[in-house]
């Protein structure tokens, strides 16, 4: 699975946060500045402050991928916001 990575900031809202489905959409402004190709036993971890777009094909054919997305509240993290 391809993932894009783009900062937060700057970038233009297309739906606001949604609680229920704890995500918020963006509009893509252009390729990711960083692009992670992940493969079995690979892993990715994005903060509050990441914009990612996963499900990206890595080559020409379209895989199945099994995954596991765990969230943990960010306060617990005791991360600072960058600005």
């Amino acid at each position: 699975e391809g993932i894009e990575w783009f900062p937060v900031h700057g970038l233009k809202t297309d739906m606001p946060y949604d609680e229920s489905k704890d995500a918020e959409f963006f509009s893509r402004p252009y390729p990711g500045p960083a692009r992670v190709e992940l493969c079995a036993g690979v892993f990715a971890a994005f903060f509050p402050h990441d914009a990612h777009m996963p499900s990206l094909i890595i080559g020409d054919t379209p895989e199945r991928v099994k995954k596991v997305v765990v969230k943990i509240i960010a306060e617990l993290l005791n991360l600072r916001r960058r600005s």
